[in-house]
């Protein structure tokens, strides 16, 4: 008998306010997309409905393993705090301006997402689940993949670089949620949402 696995991560959801302004980044990468050739084969936003702040990334789990991390999550949720104080800031990017792999929107005044992800991050690998990451946490927001290795980068380089400074909202921390990505789909389904009511 097969085991299901499930590709999980933990996260926060972002404010209907911040969604709202990085759809239009979005939107605008879709335009970018369909005016350049080179940014059409390279360029790939993420669903403005996937938008969020990964706390872990767990990888392959199964069920049983999402049915335990359930609840030690609502547990732990219900002794914290709801984080607050974090705003979504400009433009970054993993990579070099001329050939950037990941655009994203940087998480700042984050030392409680800091502190919570840190805890998150012992509580899993406490459990025996999940990936431990070995590069440090940086908080952020996906906004889209870039392949170098299908075309020409450079383009999409130049619009980011010149993307004027602005501010896209706030993370939504009031609850955290374990969401399952189906990889047929780009799509993110909750599993569990647990409010943090600490």
């Amino acid at each position: 008998m097969s085991t299901t696995l499930r590709r999980c991560f933990i996260a926060l959801d972002i404010t209907p306010q911040a969604r709202t302004a990085l759809t239009s980044v979005l939107d605008e990468m879709h335009a970018l997309r369909g005016a350049d050739k080179r940014a059409a084969q390279v360029l790939s936003p993420v669903p403005a409905a996937n938008l969020h702040l990964t706390l872990a990334f767990l990888g392959d789990i199964d069920d049983s393993a999402v049915d335990k991390l359930s609840m030690v999550l609502t547990a732990v949720a219900s002794t914290q705090r709801p984080i607050t104080n974090t705003q979504i800031d400009g433009m970054g990017w993993d990579g070099s301006a001329r050939r950037p792999r990941l655009i994203y929107a940087p998480v700042s005044s984050g030392r409680d997402v800091f502190a919570f992800a840190g805890v998150l991050s012992r509580l899993c690998a406490d459990l025996g689940i999940g990936k431990q990451e070995q590069s440090p946490y940086v908080p952020h927001i996906t906004l889209a993949r870039v392949d170098g290795n299908a075309g020409d980068p450079r383009s999409v380089g130049e619009w980011m670089t010149a993307y004027p400074p602005r501010s896209w909202g706030a993370i939504d921390g009031s609850a955290i949620v374990l969401y399952e990505s189906r990889r047929d789909s780009r799509q993110y389904i909750p599993l569990l949402r647990a409010p943090l009511s600490g």
